[in-house]
């Protein structure tokens, strides 16, 4: 793990001048991302601060409020802060209500969740009014099976740090292999590990991948070239195959919207055999007009997927509270064949 930690480390950027803040929660199974970023941190000498946020549990009962967090990155002038995006998003949110000084910040690492242009942008413009100089916003991508791949700027893909260690490929639902640019399956493959070794495992994610040199960095391990969707994410509603990643794209670049939830249930809850119906429950900021911004992201979300919603005001914290959970659920599907909430 040391090895793919130093690798990564290269391509993240970090060194031992750095101070890591680790925004990641640590829950009876604590995610993988809130260990690697200790292993960032470890690979190359920087210094951690850890911040906690989240529930308190028994077995941990240590809990860290969003101010507290923004304190700790203020007060330890935390160049590189790591986190799950969607809290990261309320991070920044909340700084700026807070008019905290986060000019020491040159990184962020989103993870956890999809991290769309429009997310990365949202954040990076809110830490620059912070003091941020123009920060670096890039997402990873990882797995238990993985590891993490990370960019080497900001929409460049996931590249495999360790190609002498992985092997990735995509595939069709045969196993076979497909060219370069053609959306598949990722598979992986491991090389040189020890423990549980896998051996074409297909990740479960569809995506595209290049073998070709990355025009970026220049390097030439293989890198992920498009947002990896879950397989069991693409829902059908009202008979059309909607990707929610791209319902939740349009949503965060909608002016004066705090937070959302997307809602899949039935027109007749009562009736299983109802049309579907798709709601978007969303939150405004303050000083936003709730009828104008229903308005705005009812049209939006009809161009983005062709689908009509209806659109409900809630209060923010109902849709996601930072201090009781470390990701929001932004789908919930209520239908009877749903697969409840993610």
């Amino acid at each position: 793990w040391l090895y793919h930690a130093r690798e990564t480390a290269k391509f993240d950027g970090i060194t031992a001048s750095d101070v890591i803040a680790n925004l990641y929660p640590l829950t009876p199974m604590p995610m993988g991302a809130f260990v690697r970023a200790t292993h960032s941190a470890g690979a190359v000498g920087a210094a951690v601060v850890t911040g906690l946020p989240g529930t308190p549990y028994p077995e941990f009962p240590v809990h860290n409020s969003l101010d507290r967090c923004i304190e700790l990155v203020e007060m330890h002038r935390a160049t590189v802060v790591i986190g799950v995006a969607s809290y990261m998003r309320r991070f920044a949110m909340r700084a700026q209500e807070r008019r905290a000084d986060l000019s020491s910040v040159r990184i962020v690492f989103l993870g956890g969740e999809s991290a769309s242009t429009a997310l990365r942008s949202d954040i990076r413009d809110r830490l620059m009014t912070l003091g941020a100089a123009d920060p670096k916003v890039v997402s990873r991508y990882g797995s238990t099976e993985l590891g993490y791949l990370p960019e080497c700027r900001e929409g460049s893909g996931w590249h495999n740090p360790t190609p002498d260690l992985l092997y990735l490929e995509v595939v069709d639902e045969a196993g076979r292999r497909l060219p370069d640019g053609e959306q598949g399956l990722l598979c992986a493959t491991h090389l040189d590990r020890r423990g549980t070794v896998l051996v074409r495992f297909v990740v479960g994610d569809v995506t595209t991948f290049s073998s070709a040199q990355c025009p970026s960095c220049g390097r030439n391990g293989g890198r992920i070239t498009t947002q990896p969707v879950r397989t069991q994410d693409l829902l059908k509603v009202r008979g059309m195959l909607v990707n929610p990643e791209v319902i939740k794209d349009e949503l965060v670049r909608v002016p004066g919207l705090a937070e959302f939830q997307i809602v899949l249930t039935r027109q007749d809850p009562a009736d299983p055999l109802s049309m579907d119906e798709l709601l978007v429950r969303v939150a405004p900021t303050d000083g936003t007009s709730a009828e104008a911004l229903a308005r705005v992201v009812a049209d939006r979300v009809k161009k983005a997927v062709s689908v009509s919603p209806r659109v409900e005001i809630a209060e923010a914290r109902e849709l996601y509270d930072p201090e009781r959970a470390a990701k929001p659920t932004r789908l919930v599907d209520l239908r009877a064949e749903g697969r409840g909430s993610s």
